[in-house]
C-alpha cells in the first residue's frame, strides 16, 4: 500500500485533485470491478450498468454536476465502502488462492517505474509542471 501511494502522491499531488478527477479514478475502480465480473464468466447486465456508469463518470456531465455531485459525497461512507472493499478484496483474492501481495507488488513497481525519479525523494511540490500533466 505504502508504494501506492507514493504514486498517488507523485502523479496526483493534493494542490490539483478536482471534483472531475475524483470521478475519473471513481470510474476507474468501476472498470477494474468490470474486468473481475468478466473473470469470473459473468456477462450480465450488470456489465452494461457498470459500463454506463464508467462512461458517465469520465466526464458526459456538465461541470456544475459534477461539482454537484461531489459536494454532496458522504466521506465517512465512502471511507467505510473503500476500507471494507480493501479487506473484501483480500479475502476473495485468499479465497481464489491467488498470491495478492506478490501481484500487487509487481503493479506497484510497475506504476512507479513510470517515473525516473522514483528512487530519489522528491515531494509533490518539486514536480512544478509536470504534475500538471497527470
Amino acid at each position: 500500500m505504502k508504494d501506492t501511494l507514493k504514486f498517488f502522491e507523485i502523479s496526483q499531488p493534493a494542490e490539483y485533485r478536482t471534483h472531475k478527477k475524483f470521478f475519473t479514478q471513481l470510474s476507474c475502480h468501476f472498470e477494474e470491478f468490470l474486468e473481475c465480473v468478466e473473470a469470473i464468466g459473468n456477462k450480465s447486465v450488470l456489465n452494461e450498468g457498470l459500463e454506463a456508469a464508467i462512461d458517465e463518470l469520465r466526464g458526459n456531465y456538465p461541470d456544475e454536476d459534477f461539482t454537484a455531485a461531489y459536494s454532496n459525497i458522504n466521506r465517512v461512507e465512502l471511507a467505510d465502502s473503500l476500507a471494507d472493499q480493501y479487506v473484501t478484496l483480500i479475502g476473495t483474492a485468499r479465497a481464489a488462492g491467488i498470491d495478492i501481495e506478490t501481484c500487487i507488488a509487481e503493479v506497484e513497481a510497475s506504476n512507479l517505474s513510470k517515473f525516473v525519479f522514483v528512487d530519489a525523494e522528491i515531494t509533490p511540490e518539486q514536480l512544478g509542471s509536470f504534475a500538471q500533466h497527470c
